[in-house]
């Protein structure tokens, strides 16, 4: 990882994304201090585990026989021994 001035970095912006797309991460700061980060971009991973987790999700909310109770029905059980 680099850390390179915000000037700098301005200055050779081209550079840092040679670096970064040879698998560098560069970190540029102000000040001394961490501001920002170029890391290279990642490839689309494989998003079938995360579709089918959401068709188990909308599966089961199509299974649920009885809605969710009210707000009412929660501040009734609540104040029910209050009386």
């Amino acid at each position: 990882m680099s850390n390179i001035g915000a000037f700098e970095a301005k200055n050779t912006f081209e550079a840092l994304l040679d670096l970064v797309q040879k698998g560098e991460d560069v970190v540029i700061t102000r000040h001394g201090k961490p501001v920002a980060r170029l890391i290279p971009e990642r490839q689309a991973g494989n998003r079938q585990p995360a579709r089918e987790a959401v068709a188990r999700i909308r599966a089961r909310k199509l299974a649920r026989t009885s809605p969710l109770p009210l707000v009412d029905n929660w501040l009734a059980f609540r104040n029910e021994g209050l009386t």
